[in-house]
């Protein structure tokens, strides 16, 4: 029997199509086409340049395998800057930057309903360490909407991917303003992101090595994700994104499709292999025995590399210890933190953590002495003291 449809269907097919074309068309359409259809056009922006569809053999649960990023309007960056001579209760633009200091900018990652929890803390931890930091605000790009204003993060999880290559350009625009309007020298900008927002990290690097021959002195990735990232036609944040290049591991997620994403599901997504200076994994092998029970709570799967970040910019060192070890050149356990500007770059590295590494950790005291790079690089041996306070010197640690 063959199947011949009628004038009917016919009509409501033309009549739906149309609509769904007519509703797309708009300034700020009621349909996201971009989260709903494949796409496999290349797009240039003035602002950004040319971005490629994302292609992803890790994308096969829900179509499609290949998307088309959203454009700068609609992943809407904005920078909200933390300055001693900014309110407490507000924040700076770019334009209030300060030439000649040093500055860190913060990425958060997909979910950003979590992230928001996270960010600020991040923010005020950085602000221990650098004279400004920009916190970034993408939370439209990070949580792509389909229709009106509806996301549904597990599928668009796939399109937020995407999203972080034009984060990435976008802040890769800020850094170059920084540098050339504001006279900020590169080597002490940092830029640290949090699941794909540590994909923006690699995406920045890439467009300021491309636009202007920029390189900035160190990036800082957080549980970088295996899905959708592994098997693309993406970068990874890898080793010359900047002068220093160190990336924070507290899940993993094995580059197997289908099992992939199920895993990210529940929150485990870090890409488990080394690509960086320092690749550091928190409490191998992921069991959480010194950490809360992770089945799909995220604040400490996902984002627990996040709160470690934070406790080592308050001055925690953790006991680490080399994860791939050297028959013949026996080893002893040390204390480190997590920067390779500071602590230089380390390769593959186990630390073990306490559950809450922002309230808890080992006081920087109780180690007598541990390496420290200076702003040379020159390694020298200094005795730590342990504070919380905020006047404890940027300078340390």
């Amino acid at each position: 029997m063959v199947f011949k449809p009628s004038k009917l269907s016919i009509l409501v097919l033309i009549f739906g199509t149309l609509l769904f074309l007519a509703l797309s068309s708009y300034a700020d359409p009621i349909i996201n086409i971009n989260a709903v259809l494949p796409c496999f056009t290349v797009t240039c922006y003035p602002e950004i340049g040319c971005i490629t569809p994302f292609i992803s053999l890790m994308i096969i649960l829900v179509p499609p395998i290949s998307i088309c990023a959203d454009s700068p309007e609609e992943v809407n960056a904005t920078y909200h800057l933390m300055t001693p001579k900014v309110k407490k209760s507000q924040f700076g633009t770019l334009k209030d930057l300060r030439p000649g200091t040093n500055l860190a900018f913060y990425a958060h990652g997909c979910f950003a309903a979590y992230a928001d929890k996270l960010t600020f803390a991040v923010g005020l931890a950085l602000f221990h360490k650098y004279d400004q930091v920009i916190l970034i605000d993408w939370t439209r790009g990070a949580n792509p909407r389909m229709f009106g204003k509806v996301s549904i993060p597990l599928v668009n999880i796939f399109l937020c991917a995407a999203n972080s290559e034009v984060l990435g350009r976008l802040v890769g625009n800020a850094i170059k303003y920084a540098v050339t309007e504001k006279r900020i020298n590169p080597k002490k900008i940092l830029f640290a992101g949090h699941s794909a927002g540590s994909h923006a990290t690699a995406f920045a690097a890439e467009h300021l090595r491309r636009c202007c021959l920029i390189k900035i002195g160190e990036t800082v990735a957080l549980d970088s994700s295996t899905s959708p990232f592994a098997l693309s036609n993406r970068k990874f944040p890898e080793k010359g994104d900047a002068t220093h290049v160190t990336r924070v591991l507290s899940t993993f997620n094995f580059p197997v499709p289908f099992l992939s994403d199920l895993r990210a599901i529940i929150f485990q997504l870090g890409y488990p292999f080394p690509t960086s200076d320092t690749d550091i994994y928190c409490n191998p092998p992921f069991l959480f025995r010194e950490q809360l029970m992770c089945i799909s709570i995220p604040m400490c799967s996902h984002f627990f590399s996040a709160l470690t970040f934070i406790g080592s910019l308050r001055n925690c060192l953790y006991e680490a210890w080399p994860c791939i070890p050297n028959i013949f050149s026996p080893f002893n356990t040390t204390y480190t933190g997590i920067r390779s500007s500071v602590f230089g770059a380390r390769g593959p590295l186990c630390i073990r953590t306490p559950i809450n590494p922002i309230r808890s950790c080992d006081c920087c005291s109780k180690v007598p002495k541990s390496r420290f790079i200076n702003e040379d690089g020159d390694p020298q041996q200094r005795i730590f003291t342990c504070s919380n306070d905020d006047k404890f010197s940027k300078r340390h640690l």
